[in-house]
């Protein structure tokens, strides 16, 4: 396996992290969010943050989880964040990283599984930015066991992700990349807003997990049949992994390298590796800005956990985008 990624059975998790850590989670609306609680050794943790997103609709459940992960892990800090100002988001995590190092706390573990991705993104770039100030940081990922139908229902708005604004040349062409997921209204929906002269839809293969396999080829038909009735751009499509970091890399890389001079858009919407995948690339390539497309409403039974976890060591992944 390869050297930056662990794929373990949740109760095989400890043997991977450091001896010491600061501890990060985000309770949310999925059962998800309380996985890692109720196996980490809280002996080996220095210090618990627990974000909480208090603009949610669905702030109950939230806080019913925020409390399950509380008792599990006693003295955690909460994180209060309103997930709809995503400048605010910046400075929330901007100040606890600041608090870390200045504490010289040296190493982290952040369960990654019910961030959502313009969170993600946004705690990705500042983790990049202060990498050299830690010794390890860890994210770990509990892919769900099984999935319903839909997670999200419209698309109130697409937001430029902070911390990716791209670096654009307006006589060249707009370079729409969605990586899909199981979201097919907010991807289509995605593509009448922007306009992009040119769109690469990504189909996911390689999943967390094989559960998800019939309902990848179900979604991988419907965006083969769109794609066949799409008129007024110039259109195909590529496969990327859905599990594999650095394969997803390889990936993107290809579609910047085939594409030198156009202005790109990467909209991640699978699985919270891909999106490490997509950050990792952005983050390497001014010429590309990541976009994410807020949804109206989200389905709180969506997910079930599974008993695996994807341990990723960030600093040897970022070495190598």
């Amino acid at each position: 396996m390869v050297d930056y990624l662990k794929k373990v059975h949740i109760n095989e998790t400890n043997q991977y992290l450091p001896s010491e850590y600061v501890f990060i989670g985000c309770a949310s609306f999925e059962n998800r969010c309380r996985t890692l609680s109720t196996v980490v050794d809280i002996t080996h943790i220095r210090k618990t943050y627990i974000i909480r997103n208090i603009d949610s609709g669905m702030n109950m459940h939230n806080e019913d989880h925020f409390q399950s992960i509380c008792n599990q892990l006693s003295d955690s800090i909460a994180l209060e964040l309103h997930f709809e100002n995503p400048l605010g988001v910046l400075e929330g995590l901007q100040k606890v990283i600041q608090e870390l190092i200045t504490s010289q706390e040296k190493s982290l573990v952040v369960d990654i599984s019910t961030f959502t991705h313009e969170v993600l993104l946004i705690f990705l770039k500042i983790l990049h930015i202060n990498r050299n100030y830690f010794e390890s940081i860890f994210l770990i990922y509990n892919g769900a066991k099984k999935y319903e139908p839909w997670l999200s229902k419209g698309c109130k708005e697409v937001r430029n992700v902070i911390g990716y604004p791209g670096s654009f040349n307006p006589a060249q062409k707009y370079h729409l990349v969605v990586l899909t997921g199981f979201e097919w209204e907010r991807a289509t929906r995605l593509v009448e807003l922007l306009e992009p002269d040119v769109l690469s839809i990504g189909i996911g293969k390689d999943p967390t997990n094989l559960n998800h396999q019939e309902t990848m080829t179900s979604f991988e038909n419907d965006f083969k049949n769109w794609m066949e009735n799409l008129q007024g751009v110039r259109h195909n499509q590529f496969t990327f992994s859905c599990s594999e970091i650095t394969s997803t890399i390889s990936s993107l890389q290809e579609i910047l390298t085939r594409s030198p001079l156009d202005n790109f858009i990467f909209v991640p919407l699978n699985t919270k590796l891909s999106t490490i995948s997509t950050a990792l690339v952005a983050l390497d390539n001014s010429r590309v800005q990541v976009c994410y497309p807020i949804p109206e409403v989200y389905n709180i039974s969506y997910s079930e956990p599974s008993d695996n976890v994807s341990i990723i060591d960030f600093l040897e992944i970022d070495k190598l985008s």
